[in-house]
């Protein structure tokens, strides 16, 4: 049974709740919130993230159907966020057409997703932990962040993201909002998720529970108790556990590691499984019962607008391709490329996350040595979840590295294998193993490490990106926010009760216009 996360009470007096709804009011024209569109011309959407600026017209009262008939989308982009896009623009009756640049969906960064799908998490990395992390890294080495300030500090981008990364890095106000978009946001995805893996049949192996385990440092362990109260009051279902109760539940702990224990907590809402599944699976529901078009191989290089609208897009081939409708792009780091060609502005950098996959089935060692369920790791950041097929993944390491998003650091993927292997010793021969699946993504990093759902300067381009790490569990609650956005619906309620306009306004393009580098 799907739990249903509460209801989010954006009326509340916090000071939180008071900045979220400012933002929501300073990103969002009210013309999008109160009045109907009295006729649609072609969209183009961008699955990446900005605001949508709508031609709109007054109503007079009159009740008027925004889509009277099938209008087209081309969505860019093959990945969860592309994928998901495409199925909730479908299913509200848009022919859709998926372009993807691999010779099938989720060949990206979806692939190698540590396959969390956590409710109970809202903290943003803008924070001046991270800013102290950042500049640690100049002289410690850190296995989990690496920044290779090489290349970075000669990239004009990573210049310009950086200045805005580190405004809403000092600002209280915006730490304020990303962490209450987050924490609204996160429960209500994961339960779409859920909720559509169930009513469409898809099997990607989703199963509740997560346990994150302390290792080395009681201080981080401490620090999580005293937010367990709070947490409980806003929703969040966790326990804390005991060193007998951790090994108990996760025999694997057992001997080399539980002398290291500090503590762990059990959050028994959370869910994990496999977003390349999901996304695969999901993409056959999209063609076969909602008629969505997947072109694959096709490597968009740029938009062509003419008269303030996108009316095409060009190839690797520099072939130009014309298209009708809207079109979404849902490129991932690309997008600020792609979106760059037209002038439009998207402020990403790609950090990119390791994984690393072995197959149990070769190992001989009993269930009880091996992580069961999802299991992380703290402050050493490793994710293990098992997966379907008896696979095992190991996770871990944000990486600033430039915009090359799929070539390994061999650096970075010895540093995952050490610390696999350390702690799971019983398992050395298959996290060393020449078989074992190493997979590199560009997670597409915001400033507010929040997403961007949005329109653009040009009337039908839209863009739905900017999840960083969230990616798979923000997936299908962004998808619904963009098809609102996308057809700028009175009722902003959403079906199930749980969101509002605020979600879509908080993740506004508009929001950085007022910082950004000139």
């Amino acid at each position: 049974m799907i739990r249903r996360p509460p209801r989010s009470t954006l009326s509340s007096s916090s000071a939180a709740s008071d900045v979220y709804k400012r933002q929501v009011r300073g990103s969002v024209p009210a013309s999008l919130m109160l009045v109907p569109m009295a006729r649609w011309r072609p969209m183009l959407v961008l699955a990446t993230g900005c605001t949508v600026f709508t031609r709109q017209a007054a109503t007079h009262g009159r009740t008027t159907d925004p889509r009277p008939q099938r209008k087209n989308v081309t969505v860019i982009g093959g990945g969860v966020i592309g994928v998901t896009t495409a199925y909730a623009l479908a299913r509200q009756g848009y022919a859709v057409t998926v372009l993807d640049q691999h010779p099938s969906v989720a060949m990206g960064t979806s692939r190698g997703n540590a396959c969390s799908l956590r409710s109970s998490s809202s903290t943003p990395i803008c924070t001046m932990e991270t800013l102290a992390r950042l500049g640690q890294s100049l002289l410690l080495a850190d296995p989990a962040f690496r920044v290779d300030w090489w290349t970075c500090l000669q990239d004009r981008q990573f210049w310009q993201f950086g200045l805005q990364f580190l405004r809403a890095s000092l600002s209280r106000e915006r730490y304020a909002v990303s962490e209450r978009w987050l924490r609204d946001a996160s429960a209500w995805s994961v339960g779409l998720t859920q909720k559509v893996a169930m009513e469409e049949g898809v099997d990607c192996g989703l199963e509740s529970g997560a346990m994150m385990v302390f290792v080395d440092d009681a201080g981080k362990y401490d620090a999580m108790v005293e937010t367990v109260p709070e947490k409980q009051m806003s929703g969040v279902e966790m326990k804390v556990l005991e060193n007998a109760q951790l090994v108990a539940m996760q025999p694997c702990l057992h001997g080399h590691t539980e002398a290291h224990l500090t503590g762990g907590v059990w959050f028994p809402m959370d869910a994990f499984g496999g977003c390349e599944a999901f996304t695969r699976g999901l993409a056959q529901v999209c063609a076969d019962k909602y008629g969505v078009k997947f072109v694959m191989g096709k490597s968009v290089e740029a938009l062509v607008e003419r008269g303030g609208e996108i009316v095409g897009y060009t190839t690797k081939d520099g072939r130009e391709h014309s298209v009708e409708g809207s079109v979404v792009l849902c490129a991932g780091c690309q997008t600020t490329a792609i979106a760059a060609s037209v002038q439009v502005d998207i402020p990403l950098y790609p950090v990119k996350g390791y994984s690393l996959t072995v197959d149990l089935s070769q190992s001989d060692t009993s269930p009880e040595e091996q992580p069961q369920g999802l299991l992380i790791l703290e402050p050493v950041h490793l994710y293990t979840v098992r997966m379907q097929g008896n696979k095992l993944r190991f996770a871990s390491i944000a990486e600033w590295a430039g915009w090359n998003e799929q070539d390994p650091n061999e650096q970075s993927v010895e540093n995952l294998r050490r610390i696999a292997s350390e702690w799971f010793p019983q398992l050395r021969g298959q996290i060393y193993s020449p078989e074992a699946l190493v997979l590199v993504g560009g997670r597409p990093q915001s400033p507010d490490d929040i997403p961007i759902i949005s329109g653009t300067k040009l009337q039908n381009l839209f863009v739905n990106t900017g999840h960083g790490q969230y990616g798979w569990r923000l997936a299908c609650g962004s998808a619904e926010i963009l098809e609102r956005v996308v057809s700028a619906k009175v009722q902003t309620e959403f079906t199930d009760g749980s969101m509002s306009d605020g979600l879509v306004g908080a993740v506004s393009l508009a929001r950085f216009d007022t910082h950004r580098p000139r």
